[in-house]
């Protein structure tokens, strides 16, 4: 089972992006507090979504939008600018809520491509 549900902050405001197959799709970073922990700091957790959700999330998300997200962990290899190989751990996002003030905006459920 690869399911993550998490709830944070957004970082900063997000960008639609087109991939070079034409996919559109967004990526940013989600500020977790750990539960009961006041001496921890915030994880930061890479996010993605595509299609449809990517541009309902960068419709109504910015910097600072308390986001509770289900997805799962997806892992992929690239050579970075240097020609050193690196792995990226992201939440591929397949559902998503807003949080506290900006609840009543939006709440969206996954739609297949």
């Amino acid at each position: 089972m690869n399911q993550v549900n998490l709830m944070g902050n957004v970082t900063r405001d997000l960008e639609l992006k087109e991939s070079a197959t034409h996919h559109k799709y967004v990526q940013f970073v989600l500020a977790v507090n750990p539960i009961g922990s006041k001496d921890r700091s915030a994880d930061f957790i890479n996010m993605v979504a595509f299609g449809t959700q990517a541009e309902r999330l960068s419709s109504y998300v910015q910097k600072g939008t308390k986001l509770a997200v289900s997805g799962h962990l997806a892992s992929e290899s690239y050579v970075n600018k240097d020609g050193a190989q690196r792995t990226s751990t992201n939440v591929v996002i397949e559902t998503f809520e807003l949080v506290g003030k900006n609840k009543s905006k939006v709440k969206e459920e996954a739609v297949e491509a």
